[in-house]
């Protein structure tokens, strides 16, 4: 009898690993999708790449107006440094605090300011999207 029993609580214990271990392994794929997605954020602010940046919204947000396009032609994001990031339990939104660094070639002038950005998961499309504003940089 006991042979038994050590044979189910062997068998039930292998299966809630596996059941846990896959649902790990989503989030932990979802943890890798936001490391990735802002990086290539980051690296389109870096160098200069700002409609690119914007692609990162979703809808009409994601493209720039005349006027943004000719503002933002003379930033140079000279650093981009994380300060803190949270990611809620469910993985479905995340605040990066992030310190930047540009210059304005108008003025030759370092200026930085501390950008909040929230994400937030898409899992119909198994994407994060950017629901904060890019940077103004004024």
């Amino acid at each position: 009898m006991a042979s038994g029993l050590t044979k189910f609580m062997a068998v039930c214990l292998m299966a809630a690993v596996a059941i846990l271990s896959s649902g790990c392994a989503g989030f932990s794929d979802r943890a890798k999708s936001l490391d990735l997605i802002t990086r290539a954020y980051e690296k389109h602010l870096r160098w200069g790449k700002f409609e690119e940046a914007r692609a990162f919204k979703e809808g009409a947000q994601q493209y720039l107006t005349n006027s943004e396009r000719r503002r933002l032609q003379n930033i140079h994001v000279t650093s981009y440094d994380m300060l803190d990031s949270r990611v809620s339990a469910d993985q479905s939104t995340a605040i990066l605090i992030v310190r930047i660094r540009y210059v304005n070639d108008e003025y030759g002038i370092e200026k930085t300011f501390i950008d909040q950005q929230k994400w937030h998961y898409d899992a119909s499309r198994e994407r994060w999207f950017l629901e904060s504003p890019i940077p103004t940089f004024r």
